[in-house]
């Protein structure tokens, strides 16, 4: 059995959630669960999914990213946070003390970012097929 590393893509563009979507799924072992638009999906559909990694853009409409991450923190620590941001990385320097996050990714470099970012947070994630939860599609 193939075992995949969950991924929960949360960001209210939907463009760049398509992309970012069909990125992630072309990536070994990596499956997106589920897309969000906005902070309270994000809530809700991570209680859900309960995925590996949640890939969260800062500034979302209803609640925002940092809000949003401190609350799947609390209720999934197992859970890896990444946040996804037009911001630049120095920004993310400031902000890295404060955010309960395991990667940054800037999205005007996000094809050079993401191997980054998943090369140092995929050995410390163990997929459990025992684990696994249902899809977007087996809620929907």
């Amino acid at each position: 059995m193939i075992k995949y590393i969950r991924v929960l893509i949360a960001d209210d563009n939907d463009n760049f959630r398509v992309g970012f979507s069909e990125l992630i799924n072309n990536q070994n072992k990596l499956k997106v669960v589920g897309e969000a638009k906005d902070g309270i999906e994000t809530i809700n559909l991570a209680a859900m999914l309960k995925p590996d990694i949640v890939m969260i853009d800062i500034s979302m409409p209803k609640m925002d990213g940092i809000a949003c991450a401190q609350l799947i923190k609390k209720q999934l620590p197992n859970t890896f946070i990444v946040i996804v941001t037009i911001h630049e990385e120095s920004v993310f320097k400031v902000l890295a003390d404060s955010l309960p996050a395991d990667g940054f990714i800037c999205k005007s470099s996000i094809s050079h970012d993401l191997p980054k970012v998943l090369k140092k947070l995929l050995p410390r994630i163990n997929p459990d097929p025992t684990k696994i939860g249902p899809t977007m599609m087996d809620i929907t």
